[in-house]
């Protein structure tokens, strides 16, 4: 029987066809296939299978190997993938952005236990994103909006929060140092036959790169407030009424802040106690039901309310000589989605969808001159409507042949209807090794603001949605099952891309827009990847990529930083990393992590009109150590002291223009329980 034949049966006994079934029966840190007990994921195509067989380019990482070591925030996780660029503004809580394959920050669909975490339109600044209850993050390169909708161009990040399994168990962590960082977490998980539970919270600040700085107004010396601090809190639940049913809820909030004393060139801008304020609330309700012992059945209900709110108000007595500001934005996501698994026979399943799901944003606020009065910003209330319908076909032919073959239809209640595919397929060779290949089409919907008028520009009510067509080729080889090697060829073009275009002098009413659907751009290139297997305690994960970006239309009149012809912003040409780990089993573990981001191209925002500028290359070292101190005995979890060292070399770099990257960072602390 083949490996998704025997997954089939399993699911037949025991429906996984969503992240909260493939988990059910998994140890902590991974999903299982309940036929083999092997690791399998679900992101790729919604049915899980072995990790081995996925037709799509695949990584996962799992949580208690990245806070083992010292990794904290999913930002510093995804830098580790193969094809992905992470790019931080400066300090702690700066506008963080992520690009997958060359494409724009908007174009990677991120997902927490389903959620889209997303605004509309795809802006995600991951700033804000730690660690603390994640069990797993699963990340999926290349054109997935077949199976996910608008967003997912160049990819899908899917976490995965903890679930509680067997006797109750705490957890706890602290640590702290330098920037006057400090990290606490705490939680609590169990499980039983009929159900599970798990709660968590944690607290992250730091005084920031700046926080130790100081300036002189008119005599009066002000500290500047360059802080951050984030507060998370997660509860989640599943029930299993009797063997044919399962209802999983899960909760989370996010409570952040950031204090940026900079102007948008970088420089300190005197007495300015400018705050970011990101707050988030991801509910969601995931039921199953088997039917028979071929068709299994779930809805999820999924909803993500956010408030973003920008404060740029006095500081001080003194502080009368700039311009200040207030605004508050509501967001809203909200879905309903109906989904069933048809095991026509052993090897192929046949998933089908329906997604209904609206979205909407209210802006408000005012604005006030140096000497002038307060003035309200013009209010800001729009929403849009969109229903999805997928299906897609998963076969398996004598355990060496897979595909995949997917069709999706969008109707929107703004740019009417659209349709995306996939295709996909691998083949195993007697020799250990993997090839195969993948074609799809993806695309993402507007911006609100591109959509709608704004204060600052008219909307466009006729925009389409960007589009992409991607192409790859890989093969994977497996040497003595303890080596694995991987190449992946990828290919993605992005047309219909969004442009601002000012508006001409007396233009027509037609022409009285600022957005319309003009460019275009290309990216291509090679994804490395090797891995040893834990042999003696030691193991070893490296990747490399070479990118190669370059815009093939700017559209009417492009600006200098998407010129004909030029790399895209901020994508680096080559990015290496490799972690090597040394563990030693009721002791502790050593990880040592080296990585190398390239030369890339920016733009200088500070002068007009923000010309190209070529950011120099830079290699960091990161260290960390896990010592065991106690070990559990009975319901007394073990303990165990941590150290964390990021850039230990103290290497000076600027990810962006004119924002300097943090120095070396020490971090000493401790912890009890599960990482």
């Amino acid at each position: 029987m083949s490996r998704l034949a025997r997954l089939s049966v399993a699911a037949a006994l025991a429906p996984f066809a969503t992240p909260a079934l493939a988990q059910q029966t998994a140890a902590p840190g991974t999903a299982r296939d309940t036929a083999g007990m092997r690791p399998v994921v679900v992101t790729a195509t919604r049915v899980a299978v072995p990790t081995a067989a996925p037709t799509a380019s695949t990584t996962v990482l799992q949580g208690a190997e990245l806070r083992a070591r010292g990794v904290l925030t999913v930002t510093d996780a995804l830098r580790e993938v193969p094809g992905a660029a992470v790019v931080q503004q400066g300090s702690w809580g700066g506008l963080t952005s992520l690009f997958v394959r060359g494409g724009e920050s908007r174009y990677t669909k991120v997902l927490i236990d389903g959620v889209p975490a997303n605004q509309p339109g795809g802006q995600l600044d991951l700033a804000f994103l730690s660690l603390d209850d994640v069990e797993r993050i699963e990340v999926v390169r290349g054109p997935t909006s077949v199976l996910y909708g608008s967003d997912a161009i160049s990819g899908v990040v899917q976490i995965f929060t903890r679930q509680g399994r067997g006797p109750a168990a705490v957890r706890g962590s602290v640590r702290g140092g330098s920037f006057g960082s400090a990290d606490a977490d705490v939680g609590a998980s169990g499980g039983w036959s009929r159900g599970s539970y798990a709660i968590g919270a944690a607290h992250h600040r730091s005084n920031g790169l700046l926080g130790d700085t100081s300036v002189t107004v008119r005599g009066t010396t002000a500290d500047v407030e360059n802080g951050f601090r984030n507060t998370v809190l997660t509860a989640s639940a599943r029930l299993v009424p009797d063997a044919r049913s399962d209802v999983r809820a899960s909760v989370r909030w996010n409570d952040g802040r950031f204090h940026y004393p900079t102007g948008f060139d970088g420089a300190i801008v005197p007495l300015q106690d400018a705050t970011r304020d990101d707050r988030r609330l991801l509910a969601t309700i995931d039921a199953g039901r088997r039917l028979t012992e071929r068709l299994e059945t779930r809805l999820v209900l999924a909803s993500h309310t956010m408030r973003f709110q920008s404060s740029n108000l006095p500081s001080a007595a003194m502080d009368t000589l700039r311009s200040y500001l207030r605004s508050t934005s509501d967001v809203f996501r909200r879905s309903a989605e109906a989904r069933a698994n048809l095991y026509v026979r052993p090897g192929d399943v046949l998933t089908g969808g329906v997604e209904l799901s609206s979205q909407g944003e209210e802006s408000r606020g005012w604005t006030r001159s140096r000497t002038g009065p307060q003035v309200p910003a013009v209010p800001f209330d729009q929403s849009r409507r969109n229903v999805g319908y997928y299906a897609q076909w998963l076969g398996d032919v004598a355990d060496r042949f897979t595909y995949s073959l997917s069709g999706r239809v969008d109707d929107n209640q703004r740019f009417g209807t659209f349709t995306t595919a996939r295709a996909s397929a691998a083949y195993a060779l007697p020799t250990a090794t993997r090839v195969r290949a993948a074609f799809g089409t993806a695309f993402k919907e507007p911006l609100f603001s591109e959509n709608f008028s704004t204060a600052f520009s008219r909307g466009n009510p006729d925009l389409g949605p960007e589009r992409s067509r991607s192409w790859e080729l890989a093969a994977e080889q497996s040497i003595g099952g303890v080596v694995t090697l991987g190449a992946t060829w990828f290919d993605q073009r992005f047309r219909d891309m969004i442009q601002y275009r000012p508006i001409p002098r007396g233009a027509p009413a037609s022409d009285s827009v600022n957005y319309f659907n003009l460019g275009a751009a290309n990216a291509s290139g090679v994804e490395l990847e090797a891995r040893l297997a834990e042999r003696r305690g030691v193991s070893l994960v490296a990747a490399y990529t070479y990118l190669r970006t370059r815009v093939v239309d700017p559209g009417a009149s492009g600006p200098p930083s998407f010129a004909r012809d030029s790399a895209l912003l901020r994508r680096p040409a080559h990015v290496a990393t490799a972690t090597a780990t040394y563990r030693v089993p009721r002791r502790g573990a050593l990880a040592l992590t080296s990585s190398y981001v390239g030369t890339r191209t920016d733009a200088d925002f500070a002068v007009f009109p923000s010309p190209r500028v070529t950011l120099g290359g830079y290699a960091r070292f990161d260290a960390a150590a896990d010592v065991q101190v106690t070990q559990p005995a009975g319901r007394r979890p073990g303990v165990a002291l941590t150290l964390r060292v990021d850039n230990a070399l103290d290497r000076p770099y600027e990810p962006v223009k004119r924002y300097e990257a943090p120095g070396r960072v020490v971090l000493v602390g401790a912890r009890f329980g599960t990482p």
